[in-house]
């Protein structure tokens, strides 16, 4: 496996907006690929686990509570 990525401090904070808005984790995902976000892997191809592990992350750093 290679490196581990994050996404960059703007897309982690669009994420977290369309998360408490009240989207669903796969209404997030859709969103953000439609607009062409790129992932921490740099290209748009959110899914639900990336958003999760997105938010999991932010959790663990204490800088979000869902």
């Amino acid at each position: 496996m290679g490196p581990h990525h994050r996404a960059p401090e703007d897309t982690t904070a669009r994420v977290v907006r369309l998360r408490d808005s009240g989207l669903t984790l796969k209404a997030v995902a859709r969103r953000l690929n439609a607009a062409g976000v790129p992932s921490a892997s740099g290209q748009p191809d959110w899914s639900v686990a990336k958003v999760q592990s997105a938010l999991r992350s932010l959790t663990a750093q204490g800088r979000y509570r869902g």
